[in-house]
């Protein structure tokens, strides 16, 4: 079954809420991606096709244990290192990294969908494609991480005002609620027969210090079921998780709160 939410206006909000966006396509392992000509190359590809200059290169190294288990039951470990690489854009607030079973796009300085982070990711793809060469598609996630700060909210009860009653929970009631001070849930959703999207969702006050206590609404679509690697699906599959990601955004918010979020 296929969730239907409505369709929402994708402009550029003048006070976007996002402190991080996060895309992780995980695949077998690949040795190659060790070798300093892979990652040259995808450099070379982020340069000319997304037009972001991720000069800052450095290796990344990830010890993991591997155990060996023999018919006597007896075994030993043995450490071993995985080695691959990390592009930083030159202000740090774009990073891709490249490891030999994944990689990742992020950014806590999002630009929009089609206008900055769909380029960065549909090229890493394509780069992906061309020099390591995956075959199998264990994991594909698109992550929002929104934090929403309002100067008037003095009270837990104020939020009704601004997060959708169907996400308030404790604090719409009228009893409890204004005697909250942090409120943490989190559910699935399913999109539809093989994608998921994780809710984490919550009041959330800072002890060190005065700021007043955010909204965080953290989406995380994906899919996990395991396919052979085709660059044209994960590309797909990408504008199809923003499209949901954004459509939730907009289901779990008043209007209330989006006509303050898209004023200068």
């Amino acid at each position: 079954m296929v969730l239907e939410l409505p369709e929402a206006d994708a402009s550029p909000l003048a006070h976007p809420p996002l402190e991080l966006v996060v895309c992780q396509l995980r695949f077998e392992e690949r040795v190659i991606v060790a070798d300093p000509r892979v990652i040259l190359a995808i450099q070379a590809v982020l340069a000319e096709r997304a037009g972001d200059p991720f000069s800052k290169l450095e290796p990344v190294k990830r010890a993991q244990l591997e155990i060996a288990i023999n018919p006597q039951g007896s075994g030993g470990q043995t450490q071993v290192l995985a080695t691959g690489w990390r592009l930083r854009s030159d202000d740090s607030r774009w990073t891709v990294t490249v490891m030999p079973d994944h990689v990742i796009v992020e950014t806590t300085r999002y630009p929009g969908w089609s206008e900055g982070f769909r380029p960065v990711l549909h090229a890493l793809l394509g780069a992906v494609a061309d020099h390591i060469q995956p075959s199998i598609e264990q994991r594909l996630g698109l992550r929002y991480i929104n934090s929403i700060r309002v100067d008037d909210a003095e009270s837990t009860v104020d939020w009704r005002l601004y997060i959708a009653p169907r996400l308030l929970g404790v604090l719409g009631d009228e009893v409890i609620g204004p005697h909250v001070q942090t409120t943490q849930q989190q559910f699935v959703i399913e999109v539809d027969d093989k994608v998921l999207c994780s809710v984490r969702h919550g009041l959330v006050s800072d002890e060190t210090n005065s700021e007043a206590p955010s909204y965080v609404l953290d989406f995380d679509v994906y899919r996990d079921h395991g396919q052979p690697f085709d660059a044209g699906s994960v590309k797909l599959a990408s504008d199809n998780f923003n499209d949901f990601a954004l459509r939730l955004f907009h289901a779990s918010i008043t209007h209330t709160l989006l006509e303050r979020l898209r004023t200068a």
